[in-house]
């Protein structure tokens, strides 16, 4: 690939790639005292920890692909010009990543910049025009799963035995459906997050997407008059026959929790590539939504931090309410 005309072609040699970490060095001269070698240790603890450690990786991952692109081109990365940026931007558009992996691309670099102690500006013209028109071009809706509604919670349930890994399943299913939880936080449960309660259980997730800053996040869960499909009933039973006392309630993978729900989803009729994990978490969302509750109460059980996000579920619940065409012509 030749190096496009508007790139500034830098032959220098890039500066090795920095550590993911908050440069600490600044405030240790030669020669400091334990005490204050400490505090630089922390410096760097905490700084680390403002990004996930899967935010982390996929930067990583977004580095290496920037570097992989542009050094072969005698281009700079450290500190990497506008023209440079949207050089990249422009080469993934080609390669066909999608708009949501091509931002992260965006982060990532800017993320190394100012850990190397660079300045940034992802709002510069040269950068925001090429990514206006990418989004122009490429941009299209998600792909979202399918939600599993009322009734094919109950189906997917009753495919499973009530004893065993069946029971197991159908607590986690059913925890994971009334909880509108992501897979990531269903695995992640564990015994000490769970308080049962007259009215049913709260469970304080670990960890949570829309809670990076770790504020808390709890989600009470209401008994349910089936025991069938109750979360309460049917985890207090694998709890007891597990016998787990502490660590993980449901000890499984993520993948396993979306590959469940895709198998079911198939054995009750449905299309299997149409559902996922987060199919559990649409169809608390979209039932909630058809039996009108108003979006205040649905944000408080889905965590939702944007309301943007979770009118999305409304929409779909709602799209034959109040319709134009129903009976337009008689």
């Amino acid at each position: 690939m030749t190096t496009p005309a508007h790139i500034d072609s830098n032959t220098a040699e890039s500066p090795e790639k920095p550590e993911i970490v908050v440069e600490s060095s600044a405030i240790v001269p030669a020669g400091a005292s334990q005490a204050l070698a400490r505090v630089a240790q922390r410096v760097e603890f905490y700084g680390e920890a403002s990004c996930s450690e899967a935010t982390r990786r996929a930067y990583t991952t977004d580095w290496e692909r920037f570097r992989g692109w542009a050094e072969p081109l005698g281009l700079v990365v450290l500190p990497a010009s506008p023209a440079v940026v949207a050089g990249h931007l422009t080469f993934l558009a080609d390669e066909d990543y999608g708009v949501p992996s091509i931002k992260r691309a965006l982060a990532a670099i800017g993320f190394h910049q100012r850990a190397a102690g660079h300045d940034w500006f992802p709002g510069h013209p040269v950068i925001a025009k090429v990514l206006r028109g990418i989004r122009r071009k490429l941009g299209r809706p998600p792909k979202q799963k399918a939600p599993v509604l009322d009734e094919a919670l109950i189906a997917m349930i009753q495919k499973l035995p009530p004893e065993g890994d069946g029971l197991r399943d159908r607590a986690m299913l059913t925890v994971g459906w009334f909880g509108a939880l992501r897979r990531s936080n269903i695995v992640r449960i564990e015994r000490e997050h769970v308080r049962f309660v007259p009215e049913g259980m709260v469970i304080a997730l670990p960890w949570s997407k829309t809670d990076q800053e770790h504020e808390g996040d709890h989600r009470a869960i209401y008994s349910q008059p089936n025991d069938t499909v109750c979360p309460v009933v049917t985890l207090q039973a694998w709890l007891e026959v597990s016998g787990i006392t502490k660590g993980r309630v449901f000890p499984v993978s993520e993948r396993y929790v979306a590959r469940l729900v895709q198998r079911l989803a198939e054995e009750i009729g449905l299309d299997p590539k149409s559902y996922g994990a987060h199919s559990l978490r649409a169809g608390l969302a979209t039932d909630a939504a058809k039996k009108k509750w108003g979006l205040r109460a649905i944000m408080q059980q889905t965590g939702h931090k944007s309301e943007r996000v979770a009118l999305g579920y409304l929409r779909m619940a709602t799209l034959f309410e109040d319709n134009v065409t129903k009976d337009l012509i008689k």
